[in-house]
């Protein structure tokens, strides 16, 4: 697949762009096992079959679509991923189980907003450190015990066989004030509850964390059904309010617990679990491998593509001292010439620089070498006394500027200057 991509550099974010767009294809983002509820959907994970049979019951059902009315005596039902309630409905939903009615919420997570509500907050808010209201945990089967002694296992399916998925259970903590009417109804294998009932008012809320059991796969199983069959047997006579108004509504804030389970005990973040979008994705399968496969394919895309668009960076090499080099040419030329005294008027030039950098000698161009060198420098008398009238020489021929020298003095001047060198 990739022959042929890589050898022109421009082509190179095309070549990957497809090969990623033909397994996403291929791999499929949605399939018939993603947790969609939808109620006229027939998918393994849809919940068509539970409309259709509670559209059989003799009161009938009614499906809310735009807004939550629930104005009429009977029982509502809400099965989903989570319900997503303002303010104003949560009013109506209080106030439609007050009057003697029943909500029954299958659901991973129930609001804050209604939540709350239903218990003390002593119980909500202050609940042990780094806990909230509803978990999740992955499993293979889920084990439940009903407090009246039934028990029924539920096996979990992903992608047409058994594996582990993502299942919900409540925090009992929140139910700690015994003064309410609030029980647990049922249990599961972790011993968290999965199912509890919270009075009301006249009426009750059954909240249900096993939204999946409730789905075609679920209600067409020859033994899995009965759980649904057990926990919907709670509603009570009059229509059936079907929501699916909270369940298109834009994804809401989370309570404030929520929100603090998003960081560690220490103050790091939880890059997964704390980031909802992330989790969800983590959750289902095809989301995972097409996330995976973008991020693989981003930094393909900065491996490639960014090697070959870098631009060379030249290489500095270190400045070269060429002061030796040009005085070494510039003798040779000078000599070549038979212009003696220009070169010996070009070290007389090199031995003040020395004398002054070396000894510290203050010795200025033009001006006649100082009488106490030997002082200065620490040298033997001997060798400046030698070297003083040479260069008092030289310096006599440079001012009259006519004249040279010879090859003999200027060999003399050379041999007396040496040893000043030493």
């Amino acid at each position: 697949m990739f022959r042929g991509c890589f050898p022109d550099r421009w082509r190179t974010s095309w070549c990957i762009a497809w090969t990623v767009g033909i397994l996403l294809t291929t791999s499929g983002c949605y399939n018939e096992w993603s947790e969609t509820y939808a109620f006229d959907e027939e998918n393994a994970f849809d919940t068509y079959a539970l409309h259709e049979l509670l559209s059989a019951r003799p009161e009938g059902l009614r499906t809310i679509l735009d807004t939550l009315d629930v104005t009429a005596a009977g029982n509502y039902i809400f099965v989903g991923q989570t319900p997503y309630y303002s303010q104003e409905e949560v009013t109506r939903l209080l106030n439609f189980v007050e009057e003697g009615n029943v909500a029954y919420i299958a659901a991973y997570d129930v609001p804050a907003d209604l939540l709350s509500g239903l218990v003390s907050n002593d119980c909500y808010y202050f609940l042990p450190t780094d806990d909230y209201a509803f978990s999740t945990e992955y499993v293979d089967t889920v084990l439940i015990d009903f407090m009246d002694d039934s028990s029924f296992e539920l096996p979990m399916i992903g992608y047409g066989r058994p594996g582990s998925r993502s299942v919900g259970y409540l925090n009992e903590a929140i139910l700690c004030d015994n003064g309410l009417d609030n029980e647990v109804l049922a249990r599961m294998n972790n011993g968290e509850p999965c199912f509890i009932r919270m009075g009301w008012g006249d009426g009750q809320f059954y909240i249900n964390t096993l939204p999946i059991a409730h789905t075609n796969y679920y209600l067409d199983h020859e033994d899995a059904y009965r759980y649904a069959e057990t926990t919907l047997g709670r509603l009570g006579p009059g229509r059936v309010f079907w929501d699916e108004a909270v369940a298109r509504s834009p994804i809401k804030p989370k309570d404030d617990r929520q929100a603090q389970s998003r960081y560690d005990a220490d103050g790091g973040r939880r890059l997964l679990t704390g980031n909802e979008a992330l989790r969800y994705i983590q959750e289902h399968r095809p989301l995972a491998f097409a996330w995976y496969l973008l991020v693989a394919a981003g930094l393909a895309f900065v491996i490639f593509r960014g090697k070959r668009r870098q631009r060379i960076v030249p290489e500095v090499h270190r400045r070269r001292n060429a002061s030796q080099r040009f005085i070494d040419t510039m003798s040779r030329l000078l000599l070549q010439k038979g212009n003696h005294l220009a070169l010996a008027g070009q070290e007389l030039g090199n031995l003040q620089a020395f004398l002054r950098d070396r000894y510290k000698v203050r010795w200025r161009e033009g001006e006649p070498p100082p009488p106490d060198l030997a002082a200065q420098t620490g040298m033997d008398t001997e060798i400046t006394e030698r070297a003083l009238p040479e260069i008092r020489f030289v310096q006599k021929k440079l001012r009259e500027h006519n004249g040279n020298l010879s090859e003999g003095e200027l060999m003399r001047f050379f041999r007396a200057i040496n040893p000043l060198y030493l």
